[in-house]
């Protein structure tokens, strides 16, 4: 009886550190730590659009970038250059990678900055500007079982539970949204076949 009562108890743990997997199965490569809840996290988020958030529990800040599914980013691997909304394709259809490790390796190369976890959106809240997700939460819990349930993400149980939490108690004034579509950072390019698309101005987003 101890026995069995003690498998139970390793299993329940096992599951509090293992990925959600949602209608996605997540297969990045394996996170060498495990989030404090202290230090800032940021997590690629593919939904609506592509999305990089950025959360300090110090400053108790989110700031959520979105990025429109046109814009041309140099992915790696020898890619070249490709529209966001391609990205995660590519990685899928490559032996070398996956389609969430291709996402969050091109932002990283993006942004200048480490992509700590991948958040994938299913069901209704795919189809809502991440934005008002993270305002559902933060106003009504029970949308956090939601989201937890119509994810999926490399981020344990427990963390993304954890993280959740916390976004309970910022303020609007502490959520910075910045969308580039609609900022000075993209540009206008020709491409190729004399269509236009959105560049990144480089300086202006390391700035």
């Amino acid at each position: 009886m101890t026995l069995v009562f003690l498998g139970r108890i390793n299993a329940i743990f096992k599951s509090l550190a293992a990925p959600i997997q949602g209608k996605e199965v997540v297969t990045i490569l394996k996170k060498q730590y495990q989030w404090d809840g202290q230090s800032t996290i940021n997590l690629v988020v593919r939904g609506k659009k592509v999305y990089a958030l950025s959360y300090s529990p110090t400053a108790k800040e989110i700031t959520i970038l979105a990025i429109p599914d046109d814009t041309y980013l140099e992915v790696p691997l020898d890619f070249g250059s490709w529209p966001t909304r391609s990205v995660y394709g590519l990685g899928q259809t490559d032996q070398r990678t996956t389609g969430p490790q291709l996402l969050r390796q091109t932002l990283q190369l993006t942004l200048g900055v480490p992509m700590d976890g991948y958040l994938s959106l299913a069901g209704s809240l795919a189809d809502q500007p991440f934005d008002q997700v993270v305002e559902k939460v933060r106003k009504n819990p029970i949308q956090t079982i939601n989201l937890i349930r119509q994810s999926s993400t490399d981020l344990s149980l427990w963390e993304f539970s954890r993280l959740l939490w916390q976004w309970w108690g910022i303020r609007n004034d502490q959520i910075r949204i910045v969308d580039l579509g609609q900022s000075q950072i993209t540009q206008s390019i020709l491409l190729p076949d004399s269509s236009r698309a959105l560049g990144l101005d480089q300086t202006r987003l390391d700035q």
